[in-house]
């Protein structure tokens, strides 16, 4: 079981394109003619990357109750909150992901799980910067607090949250951040390393860095597609159009 996780967890989220990712979750997803809820929601995860969002609306729902029949557990909840979260931020709804990354954040608290409180803060954080300014600096703070040292993904989420949520005030030092936290995530994390950039983009527009925007759009770009994230590298063409 485990081992099913781990692999749908990694083609998802590594440089797997998303096609191939799909079959290979596919494969895995039927245990003892059930299907198995975690790789149901990497599945999910996948299918909106595609911008398939009622199929993934679907695998998560199947998830759910799977998970309320038979395991009930944090964790499962956990996960389940945090892909409905990524399956609404690709469906542009992003008042149903702040629902779901507050759910999610409030079970990994509960669970005392620093490394989810630190990403899930941070990708909070994140969502509600342009209409909540305080909260978002409250949630990077949370987040920088809980990144262990050895997580490159809470530790650069952490960073990119705080350089967002203070860069009115400090420009030079908020980009400095974000660059730092794109540093840290290799390529093959391409849609990790391809969300900072397109927040780095957004901290280097408002500080009048059209030129370093513009290259920073580009390199998301690439990622996005190299991946198959056909929604993000157009929501990313869309940035950089405007």
């Amino acid at each position: 079981m485990a081992a099913r996780i781990l692999v749908a967890w990694a083609v998802a989220g590594g440089p797997t394109p998303v096609p191939e990712a799909i079959r290979a979750c596919e494969q895995l997803v039927e245990v003892a003619d059930r299907e198995h809820p975690v790789v149901l929601c990497s599945l999910a995860t996948l299918r909106a990357m595609l911008g398939k969002i009622d199929d993934a609306r679907a695998h998560l729902d199947r998830a759910r109750e799977s998970v309320l029949e038979r395991m009930r557990g944090r964790s499962p909840m956990m996960i389940l909150a945090l892909d409905r979260a990524s399956v609404e931020l690709s469906a542009g709804d992003v008042v149903a992901a702040d629902r779901q990354l507050e759910d999610a954040l409030e079970l990994a608290r509960a669970g005392r799980l620093r490394d989810t409180i630190a990403q899930t803060a941070a990708r909070l954080s994140l969502v509600v910067v342009q209409r909540d300014p305080a909260r978002a600096e409250a949630l990077a703070t949370l987040s920088r607090d809980n990144a262990p040292e050895e997580s490159i993904a809470a530790q650069a989420l952490a960073r990119v949250a705080t350089a967002r949520a203070t860069a009115s005030r400090t420009r030079r030092g908020a980009t400095d951040l974000a660059t730092e936290a794109v540093r840290l995530v290799p390529s093959e994390m391409p849609n990790l390393r391809a969300d900072l950039l397109v927040e780095l983009a957004e901290i280097l527009r408002a500080s009048g860095d059209a030129t370093g925007a513009t290259r920073a759009i580009g390199e998301a770009i690439g990622l996005y597609k190299r991946k198959g994230n056909l929604v993000g590298a157009a929501r990313a063409e869309f940035l950089r159009a405007t």
